[in-house]
């Protein structure tokens, strides 16, 4: 334990040093902040370290390392546009954050697939009218993943999933959701009304080039009165987007 804290109190000491010169931008700061304290926690992995070092050493890269190449991804969109800023990102991106998987004996999540049957309105500000998608992920042999839920609104109400079970060789899969509509207003609540909460829960088969089965909603709140069902089937796309870590899937969904 005393190993791992002096590795970080003398990494986060030498990122300290690094931001002087990248000025107001506190997302940058934070960048090269993880990105150095990453390089040098990663510096320190051996495999010839006593398992409780080589474990808290793991926990302190996919906090730092995968941290920061999350934020790197999202500050070279943020900023295209300025050049400075982006030398000042690729000169923090070292090796250890650009392959941290490999710096740790870390597995990177593998796609399963990406699946959709949702319908979008035409024009300039095209909203989600109907349908869902789904993305699934594996990492070593744990299945995760998140939908979204077309609302009518420009973005889909999205969540992740939970109690995801897969028979692969039937190719039964059944999985669980808890999202929100939005706003709701009826007799009996407030005037500000409440949040629209709901349990969504799937099952069904996953084909190779389909997911298919019924969606069961349920309301959010006691006693989960049953408000619609649905069966789909979304069809698996193109899209090959894969987190490159866990850390990367739950800044990208949240806690």
């Amino acid at each position: 334990m005393k190993l791992t804290v002096a590795i970080l109190m003398i990494a986060v000491g030498l990122a300290t040093s690094s931001i002087a010169a990248v000025g107001e931008n506190a997302d940058v700061q934070g960048f090269i902040r993880y990105a150095d304290t990453c390089q040098h926690v990663a510096g320190e992995w051996d495999s010839e370290l006593a398992e409780s070092d080589r474990k808290r050493i793991q926990r302190s890269v996919m906090k730092y390392c995968g941290g920061a190449q999350a934020q790197s991804k999202a500050l070279k969109k943020k900023y295209k546009n300025s050049p400075e800023v982006l030398r000042t990102i690729a000169a923090h991106e070292n090796d250890s954050v650009t392959s941290y998987v490999r710096e740790a004996g870390i597995t990177a999540p593998s796609l399963v697939g990406h699946y959709s049957n949702q319908v979008w309105s035409d024009g300039e500000d095209p909203h989600a009218v109907s349908g869902y998608y789904v993305s699934l992920y594996k990492n070593g042999g744990t299945l995760f993943g998140d939908i979204g839920v077309a609302i009518g609104s420009a973005e889909p109400a999205s969540a992740k999933l939970y109690d995801i079970s897969l028979d692969e060789k039937e190719g039964k899969i059944s999985f669980k959701a808890d999202y929100s509509r939005g706003t709701e207003h009826f007799k009996g609540l407030p005037r500000e009304g409440r949040d629209a909460k709901r349990i969504l829960t799937f099952s069904g088969k996953l084909k190779p080039r389909a997911l298919q089965g019924e969606f069961i909603e349920q309301d959010g709140y006691p006693p989960f009165a049953k408000v619609g069902k649905e069966k789909s089937v979304l069809r698996k796309s193109k899209d090959d987007f894969t987190p490159s870590s866990m850390e990367e899937w739950t800044q990208l969904h949240g806690n």
